[in-house]
């Protein structure tokens, strides 16, 4: 797995390369006793382990994902 950033709401991002076609992007962010997590796999966009984070919240993750797709592929190749 590899750190890729960590937004202002201290969500920390990971990517996993999978195969040579996906790639697992992990959404964490600690919050008081609990974990929010959010995983979704590309290039699928399927999300999964949805736990904390409200929908208008996943809905800027996948814009999120869409501007940040080609980095991800050179980054972890």
């Amino acid at each position: 797995m590899y750190p890729y950033i960590k937004f202002s709401d201290e969500t920390t991002v990971t990517i996993k390369k999978d195969n040579d076609k996906e790639i697992n992007v992990y959404f964490e962010r600690q919050r008081d006793n609990n974990l929010d997590t959010a995983n979704c796999k590309l290039p699928e966009y399927n999300w999964t382990n949805i736990e904390g984070y409200e929908e208008k919240r996943i809905k800027e993750f996948e814009e999120f994902l869409h501007h940040n797709l080609y980095l991800f592929k050179k980054y972890v190749n």
